[in-house]
């Protein structure tokens, strides 16, 4: 009998040990790898802060990153890969994140003199309201590393100089062609001024926010 209760003793040791080394999620971490743009962009998690650009494959969309990534040595300017470690975090507090995440090895740190706005961007709305549908909306491609703007006002050609420093935003020196378009001047002049009073940006997925202040002037969404 006392050769019983050792043993039953021992066996319950061992599971208490056992469990103790588990996850206390009960689920095993999850490893991915992730692609890191090379520039924060403002959001809104918690509070306003800034995220990081992700996206898990080439091609895909970037999205906004809301949490911290343990151990990783972030610098502005760099496009990265790296490998992660996603943790689910046991019963997360209301509004928190679900998941921690900690670098388990940088794959690829390459610089970079490009911008996640160098891109074609397509009007959405102008001062709060939607372009209305069947018009031929407005565009912008941005050139920031050569401080050049071109585009499109929906009836004549654009460009201007563009100055970009972190999140701030200019268009000095705007000029555009002159031809008159029926229904379409009021919208042109509307995003024209609206150019010229332009002083920061947000980018929210694949979406480009232009402020002066805290007033939104246009949207646009980046061309697929």
């Amino acid at each position: 009998m006392r050769y019983l209760i050792v043993i039953v003793l021992s066996i319950g040791l061992l599971g208490s040990c056992r469990s103790g080394k588990e996850p206390t999620s009960g689920e095993t971490p999850a490893v991915i790898s992730l692609l890191i743009g090379p520039e924060k962009v403002d959001c809104v998690g918690e509070g306003p802060q800034l995220c990081y650009l992700v996206k898990e494959e080439e091609g895909a969309e970037w999205t906004n990153f809301y949490g911290e990534i343990a151990d990783f040595d972030y610098q502005a300017g760099y496009n990265y890969e790296i490998l992660v470690e996603k943790i689910k975090i046991p019963n997360p507090m209301a509004d928190g994140p679900a998941f921690r995440y900690r670098l388990i090895k940088e794959l690829q740190k390459q610089k970079t003199t490009g911008s996640i706005l160098h891109d074609i961007w397509i009007v959405q709305a102008l001062e709060g309201e939607a372009l209305k549908k069947g018009t031929s909306p407005p565009r912008l491609e941005l050139m920031p590393t050569n401080g050049r703007m071109i585009g499109y006002t929906g009836c004549n050609d654009l460009s201007s100089r563009l100055k970009v420093a972190a999140l701030r935003i200019a268009f000095t020196d705007i000029a555009f062609t002159e031809k008159y378009c029926q229904g379409l001047m009021k919208t042109e002049s509307t995003f024209v001024r609206a150019l010229e009073r332009v002083d920061r940006y947000e980018v929210r997925n694949l979406e480009l926010i232009l402020f002066a202040g805290e007033v939104e002037m246009v949207r646009l969404r980046k061309v697929d």
